[in-house]
């Protein structure tokens, strides 16, 4: 059983960051690593990245993922993942303030997912241990 995720594309926004017309289908596990279908991470308010008309279909995982980032998800068909639709999660870092989630949802089609409604949650950043020499 794989115990590790993969993320199919990790967008770590700084900048303009656009993906649109993405087809991502029923991928299996590769090398013993579970698939989540599009990531976004942090990103700027000012020019939130946009992730638009992709398809997500049938990942064992979620569909559409963002951690601390307020992203534009326009028109994707996220179907038929084993988890949620679109998971938002809040980063919330050893020190200093949290960075919301807060992604925008438009016109986005997302059926027959473990769960179709937006799931909320948080990622905890957690102390790395020094290195035993």
């Amino acid at each position: 059983m794989p115990n590790t995720l993969v993320l199919i594309l990790l967008l770590l926004a700084s900048s303009v960051v656009v993906v649109i017309a993405c087809r991502l289908l029923r991928l299996p596990p590769i090398l013993g690593y579970l698939i989540v279908g599009i990531v976004v991470v942090f990103g700027d308010k000012t020019s939130p990245p946009l992730v638009a008309e992709n398809l997500v279909v049938s990942h064992r995982e979620d569909g559409l993922y963002v951690v601390g980032g307020s992203p534009t998800l326009r028109g994707n068909h996220v179907i038929g993942n084993r988890r949620a639709a679109v998971r938002v999660l809040d980063y919330v870092p050893i020190h200093g303030a949290p960075l919301v989630g807060a992604p925008l949802l438009q016109g986005n089609l997302l059926h027959d997912n473990g769960v179709d409604a937006p799931v909320r949650g948080e990622y905890r950043e957690s102390r790395v241990r020094p290195e035993s020499r």
